[in-house]
């Protein structure tokens, strides 16, 4: 199935059937794709769900058979944590919990994903022994850099009481060598630290963000805590480091980090006024390798975009305070999706408003029937662009409006693709927001997503880098595909201008491919 557009060819797969499902999709540098499968058998049905996968090497759209991953270390079988790639290999991380010894053991692997049978002894990065509960790691993060030749590895090591927090890092290189490896102490009792997001340069430079919490006097609520900086960890030649951004008067809400050609770091998000008003406009922050503060700059959003930005219930609580003569709340919750450096050495900002709303329904007495269900809302998209020196080119709003319940989201959410000239943006749409011909209707508040065959329709959004115009439009659905697109597992190719995607609907699946011109 082949679609020629003005900027891009459209290509789907044939449809196939699967038990299996796709945990996420995988690239290696010699552009071989691979699907991670979770599959339940009669065989496996009684083991750990993470022991349950699949390697399925993905041809001519088409997934090819099946190997099954078998993690090993110290002898034992492991559960997989993460994984991700280097060159034309998988790499790793895994985990064991020795009960009868209240010890945890961590380990990397590396896989070569065309062998006939996946089985994979782990290379030990520690063993850790625990009292209580504290089994596990608060988090773990395995990443890898834009050329996929290094990857990096993050984890918490729990504490008890008031032990300081304890961190392990290090990295990996594509000859399948620890390059170094070391444990830290955050010495800080009162403080806390919430990883989010990590950045490996292709120098070896690796960079974690966290946000640093404290005790919140002013708040009502017991033990609420306040966020207090964004302090950014560094791993260089085997040494920790770290330092804050100073966030003056603003609360850096979202935030995402790139490297320019000289080494210096770009930070950029979005920002809010205070903790509970939402976001409030655009940030840059430029910084050297070690944290000095180059350049830093705050775009307020006007007082017309917050109105018009507001999904419809926070837009109505806006305009009230508004004739109260309070001031304009701002935008809501929002999430980054991606920061990219453009061929103008200007950079691309894409974020997404997210909500989680739980919902109970019962009477609450013991013995009655109760549930709590919770709804996922992904509604409009925002995209900035920044020049070279942070200031602000533009900044839009792509109406949209999705929402699910007690499925994490699935169908939800958009995936991108940046061109020289041009950002794209797929996501899943409801078909009465088009016209006949597939073009979009200008609406402020568009209809809610929907995923049947007669209304589901996969929306394109085509924005132009150097004025932020906009060409959003329709290219199929359910109806004529069978399947319904999975953004969150859908991958970019950047070196090849390619977006990789995958649809499913129930047990009816399918790959294809979108190859942009330019």
């Amino acid at each position: 199935m082949l679609k020629h557009y003005d900027d891009f060819e459209l290509e789907w797969g044939e449809l196939f059937r699967s038990s299996g499902n796709v945990e996420a999709l995988l690239k290696t540098n010699d552009n071989q794709y691979f699907s991670l499968v979770n599959k339940t058998t009669v065989y496996n049905f009684f083991t750990d769900y993470k022991k349950r996968f699949y390697i399925e090497p993905i041809e001519a759209f088409e997934p090819q058979s099946r190997k099954k991953v078998k993690l090993i270390g110290d002898g034992k079988r492991t559960t997989l944590e993460d994984i991700t790639t280097i060159d034309n290999q998988l790499v790793a991380v895994s985990k064991k919990n020795f009960f009868w010894k209240k010890e945890t053991g961590f380990y990397y692997h590396f896989i070569d994903p065309n062998l006939l049978s996946v089985e994979s002894r782990g290379f030990l990065l520690g063993r850790y022994n625990y009292t209580g509960s504290k089994n596990g790691f608060g988090y773990i993060s395995l990443t890898s850099d834009y050329n996929k030749n290094l990857a990096g590895i993050f984890y918490t090591i729990p504490s008890e009481g008031f032990d300081f927090p304890r961190y392990s890092f290090g990295v990996l290189n594509d000859h399948q060598e620890l390059l170094y490896k070391n444990e830290t102490t955050f010495p800080y009792r009162k403080k806390k630290l919430n990883f989010f997001d990590e950045y490996l340069t292709p120098s070896g430079d690796f960079f974690v963000l966290a946000r640093e919490f404290t005790e919140n006097n002013n708040s009502i609520w017991l033990n609420e805590e306040a966020q207090s900086q964004i302090r950014v960890f560094k791993v260089e030649d085997g040494e920790l480091n770290n330092f804050k951004i100073n966030q003056s008067e603003f609360i850096l809400s979202e935030i995402n980090v790139v490297s320019d050609e000289n080494g210096n770091l770009i930070f950029s998000g979005l920002y809010s006024e205070d903790e509970f008003s939402g976001i409030h406009g655009v940030f840059f922050i430029k910084t050297d390798s070690e944290g000095e503060i180059l350049n830093k700059e705050y775009h307020p959003f006007s007082v017309d975009f917050l109105n018009l930005g507001k999904s419809s219930w926070a837009k109505n609580r806006a305009l009230e305070n508004d004739f109260n003569g309070m001031p304009v709340d701002g935008l809501g919750n929002f999430v980054m999706h991606d920061l990219r450096k453009t061929s103008d050495n200007g950079y691309i900002g894409v974020a997404e408003h997210f909500e989680i709303e739980k919902r109970f329904s019962g009477v609450g007495t013991p013995g009655a029937s109760n549930r709590i269900d919770t709804y996922f809302f992904y509604d409009d998209i925002l995209v900035y662009k920044l020049d070279s020196l942070g200031v602000l080119d533009w900044v839009k709003r792509i109406p949209k409006s999705q929402n699910s319940i007690n499925d994490n989201g699935y169908y939800l959410s958009i995936v991108q693709a940046l061109t020289d000239n041009h950002l794209f943006l797929l996501f899943n749409d409801n078909s009465k927001n088009y016209d006949d011909l597939n073009y979009y209707l200008n609406l402020e508040f568009p209809k809610t997503a929907n995923f049947n065959f007669r209304k589901n329709t996969i929306a394109m959004t085509k924005i132009n880098l150097e004025d932020g115009s906009i060409n959003r439009f329709a290219i199929g659905g359910k109806n004529e595909l069978s399947t319904v697109l999975v953004p969150k597992l859908c991958i970019e190719n950047r070196e090849n201008n390619e977006l990789f995607l995958y649809s499913r609907s129930s047990n009816r699946q399918r790959y294809g491919s979108i190859l942009f011109k330019n």
